[in-house]
């Protein structure tokens, strides 16, 4: 014979594994994670690239690393002169690249849907990683619900199932646990 369970055991473990997930968040993140942009042979080329954000009321800092990075060390052929610009808004010009550059930061605002252009100028060789940061100050939430509901009497006499949904409105979210069951 199964015994039954009490909503109020549910209701317990959905607030616990509710409180621990809404703790478990980063205070920054990567709006674009480092993306490499090369200097080819040839008349310089713009390249482009789009992300969305999701928090466009924060500010976000793009850091350019000229020479690029490998284990966070500046490694290849640094740029002379770069442009880049962000929704048609210029962030660096050329004269903020040189040989002795090797990291550039700036605070920047972003739209919904957000085109990065990026010329990279100089000899042959050269390469950057841009990278946009962003803080997020504001926990995910974790909603959970029960399968079945609760009979009149509030008890479960059969296995019940909680799933839940996460969201965070600035950062987004990697993972949700997955539904678990309750004997």
């Amino acid at each position: 014979m199964k015994k039954a369970v009490s909503t109020k055991i549910i209701f317990y473990f959905v607030v616990l594994t509710s409180l621990f997930a809404s703790h478990a968040y980063a205070a920054s993140y990567f709006l674009l994670p480092g993306y490499a942009f090369y200097r080819g042979t040839g008349a310089p080329v713009t390249e482009s690239i789009t992300f969305p954000a999701r928090d466009t009321a924060s500010d976000y800092t793009i850091n350019v690393y000229n020479g690029g990075l490998t284990d966070y060390e500046i490694t290849g052929e640094l740029v002379s002169a770069s442009t880049i610009t962000l929704n048609g808004t210029d962030i660096f010009l050329p004269n903020e690249f040189n040989q002795n550059v090797s990291t550039l930061s700036k605070t920047v605002h972003v739209e919904a849907a957000n085109q990065l252009d990026v010329t990279l100028k100089g000899k042959p060789g050269g390469v950057i990683i841009v990278e946009i940061v962003g803080q997020d100050s504001i926990p995910p939430s974790i909603v959970a619900t029960v399968a079945p509901l609760p009979n009149a009497a509030s008890w479960h006499k059969s296995q019940v199932v909680v799933s839940y949904a996460c969201d965070d409105g600035q950062s987004g979210v990697a993972t949700c646990p997955d539904p678990n069951t309750i004997n």
